[in-house]
């Protein structure tokens, strides 16, 4: 499953070499899960909190509002334009910076285990 988040991020991105239409681009795969799924699968997060038992301790911001999220994946998919979405009330910004802000996060989770792991073998 693709990250919503990701895609929805990108939608707005300047054009390029690699990416001469970004809206295009990340519009088709909102379409791919829009004609594939009926409804909104479950975050990988809300999945794993599931799977291991600890779904009661995911605070009310981690529960994805499905029927939010599959109204945004319709309009995306839906949209002609860049324009539609955001005439539409949503705006890609505050998902670049949630994209940003993962992604710091998880680097220092990723420092943080290396160095627990060096302690432990070379304490």
């Amino acid at each position: 499953m693709l990250n919503f988040v990701e895609l929805l991020s990108h939608l707005d991105d300047p054009p390029s070499k690699e990416s001469p239409n970004p809206f295009q681009k990340y519009r088709a795969a909102f379409r791919r899960i829009y004609n594939i799924f009926d409804g909104v699968l479950p975050s990988a997060e809300s999945a794993l909190m599931h799977d291991v038992g600890l779904k009661e301790h995911t605070g009310k911001n981690w529960v994805v509002d499905g029927a939010s999220v599959q109204y945004q994946v319709e309009v995306i998919a839906k949209s002609e334009t860049l324009e539609d979405v955001l005439k539409a009330g949503l705006n890609p910004t505050p998902y670049k910076k949630l994209r940003e802000a993962d992604a710091t996060a998880f680097l220092e989770v990723v420092a943080e285990s290396r160095k627990n792991i060096i302690e432990i073998r070379f304490p």
